[in-house]
């Protein structure tokens, strides 16, 4: 399996830390490769292709929610499974997406941030 991450952002450790020890204790291969800008996308598929990975998880990052349908269809055309954190990935080919629905926490946000501009106290504001 290979795991798409940007070795650029602080908080690529936090996503590759956890996958490294799952498949560790599964017994799965797996390829880590550092993706900086949408220009290593095809490289990324083909190394993920060379070294025979049946999969791509794409860590949360703004680079594969952005480069999201060039990744699925380059990793279709590849035969190769994938699946993001972003939940609009299906939705530009991906196979599949295990993130929170990002536009309904930010829904919810402005409701709550409303409330307490309209006067209710912030311990109260979500009831």
């Amino acid at each position: 399996m290979a795991v798409f991450f940007n070795p650029d952002d602080a908080t690529s450790p936090l996503s590759v830390k956890p996958l490294k020890a799952a498949a560790a204790k599964l017994r799965l291969g797996l390829e880590l490769i550092g993706l900086r800008t949408e220009r290593d996308f095809e490289a990324g598929i083909a190394l993920a292709v060379q070294t025979k990975s049946q999969a791509i998880a794409l860590t949360s990052n703004p680079l594969f929610d952005v480069g999201g349908k060039q990744i699925a269809a380059f990793a279709l055309e590849n035969k190769l499974a994938t699946m993001s954190f972003a939940d609009s990935f299906p939705k530009v080919g991906g196979l599949v997406s295990y993130g929170p629905h990002i536009r309904a926490a930010y829904r919810r946000s402005a409701f709550l941030v409303s409330r307490i501009l309209n006067g209710h106290e912030p311990r109260r504001a979500s009831c």
